[in-house]
């Protein structure tokens, strides 16, 4: 019954396990994109922050080193 497509939910009692173990009710089975499916988009966001906060992070920096080398030159 499961093919794995991005929007196809569960109806069977599969359902009511609840494979993940945060949502209520029928939910997506390994669909589209990891980052996408269902279960995942609370653990992305959270991952995407922490990303964001170490890019922003190393772009303070870099921006810093370009400025002490512009003062020398």
């Amino acid at each position: 019954m499961f093919t794995g497509k991005a929007g196809q939910t569960t109806t069977s009692a599969q359902s009511a396990t609840n494979i993940r173990g945060t949502e209520p009710g029928p939910i997506r089975i390994g669909g589209g994109h990891g980052l996408r499916s269902l279960g995942h988009l609370n653990e992305a966001n959270r991952q995407s922050n922490k990303v964001t906060k170490w890019r922003d992070r190393n772009k303070v920096a870099r921006s810093s080193r370009n400025a002490q080398h512009r003062k020398a030159a």
